[in-house]
């Protein structure tokens, strides 16, 4: 009621919409309990940064809303950066250190809506705008948003329909190979969604989205089923590599929902590599670590995905049982110019890696010079473009017929159970 009562006054009123990242996560691996006092504990710092000149309310389950007034966009920006800056980091609470984040977004009244409400779905709409440029970012509204979020409640709308069916989503395989003599040694399994009018939607954007409407638990058990079932097709040296989403860690069922998935397709455990990426690690550290080590115990493979893109922590390798790294394609990108400072840090990834006798992978290979350097540095296996792009499941046998070789190349392992 304040606020509207000063939108119709005429005075200049700015809502700035803050999403919480990884809340969900947190919620279903602690419990509601510490989620709620996870939730104190964001409004009592969101108060903090605001101040008395501000108003700090919940709007729903992890979301936010700051009303100030008086304010230039610059003003509001800088806000809005402090938000983010702050809620990124770690909270203390109930003996756990909590890791998450935000996206802002913010609309300004007159300029992006006459009323409170309109207002709040526009600074909303940029919110999502802020999640989709890469998260952890506070950005304005501007017209051209609607058209964005109009696009969102279609991909939402496909995303409930592919699952309902399921034949919508299907897995491409990226071959992994061996950088010594470049001979196949498995596959990476890649989720992809194509939509009612048959063109294929970027996993990069769906993902994300699936995740946040709570979908990516089961697509993921789907993806697990789908790719050990086809692995069972595969010569015995073969692997395949499975992406496992921060979500998949919530129920506490993902080493039964493995062994399920080992089970139904007759796969050894030495077949199956699962990825996880830095950004899993930080949010429950104990929890994720506790299921990892079983599955590791059961004898799956475990690969750490992404590593050098933002959160790297040598505490990860020494902690988390790991057997294989994998190198960012952001550093891979830079060792055909052959830069000193690229070139050093990929060595000094591959030198501790070997050291704690943890393989390594480096994606996204592109060119000749990339991978001259890769060889150079003596990396364990590759991926990427230069020796092939991700292929359908339909192409998978005559692939492996035409590249495998027969010399298998990683241990033996135990069986899940």
């Amino acid at each position: 009621n304040e606020v509207t009562s000063l939108i119709r006054s005429g005075a200049t009123v700015s809502v700035l919409f803050v999403d919480l990242d990884k809340f969900k996560s947190i919620n279903d691996l602690l419990g509601h309990e510490v989620g709620d006092d996870l939730l104190v504990a964001v409004s009592g710092r969101l108060s903090e940064i605001v101040g008395q000149g501000g108003l700090v309310c919940r709007y729903g389950g992890d979301e936010f809303l700051v009303s100030i007034r008086n304010f230039s966009e610059k003003r509001v920006q800088r806000l809005g950066d402090r938000i983010v800056d702050g809620l990124s980091r770690p909270f203390q609470v109930s003996g756990h250190d909590l890791n998450i984040g935000a996206c802002v977004g913010f609309a300004i009244s007159g300029r992006d809506g006459d009323g409170l409400e309109e207002l709040v779905r526009s600074a909303d709409m940029a919110m999502y705008v802020a999640k989709n440029r890469g998260r952890r970012l506070a950005v304005g509204f501007c017209p051209s948003m609607r058209e964005t979020r109009r696009e969102r409640l279609k991909l939402e709308e496909e995303l409930r329909y592919a699952l309902s069916r399921k034949d919508r989503f299907e897995l491409y395989y990226q071959p992994i190979y061996q950088t010594l003599d470049r001979s196949l040694v498995g596959f990476e399994a890649l989720l992809r969604l194509r939509s009612r009018s048959g063109r294929f939607l970027p996993p990069d954007v769906f993902i994300p989205i699936a995740e946040e409407m709570g979908m990516m638990e089961e697509i993921g058990e789907w993806i697990l089923k789908e790719a050990c079932s086809e692995a069972a097709n595969w010569p015995a040296h073969l692997i395949v590599s499975v992406n496992l989403s921060t979500v998949q860690f919530a129920s506490g069922r993902l080493h039964a929902i493995v062994a399920e998935a080992l089970d139904g397709a007759h796969l050894s455990t030495r077949k199956l590599q699962l990825e996880v990426t830095e950004s899993v690690l930080i949010v429950i550290p104990e929890s994720v670590l506790a299921q990892l080590s079983d599955l590791h115990t059961g004898g799956v493979r475990l690969s750490l995905d992404d590593f050098g893109t933002g959160f790297s922590s040598l505490n990860y390798l020494w902690r988390f049982p790991f057997d294989n790294l994998k190198i960012d394609r952001s550093f891979v990108s830079e060792t055909g110019q052959k830069t000193r400072k690229s070139q050093a840090i990929l060595n000094s990834i591959v030198s501790l890696s070997t050291t704690l006798g943890i393989t390594t992978t480096a994606e996204g290979v592109e060119t000749e010079g990339q991978m001259a350097v890769i060889e150079e540095l003596n990396c364990d296996f590759v991926q990427g473009f230069l020796l092939s792009h991700p292929i359908p499941r339909s192409n998978v046998q005559a692939f492996i017929a035409e590249h495998a070789g027969s010399a298998p190349v990683f241990a033996e392992s135990k069986t899940v159970a």
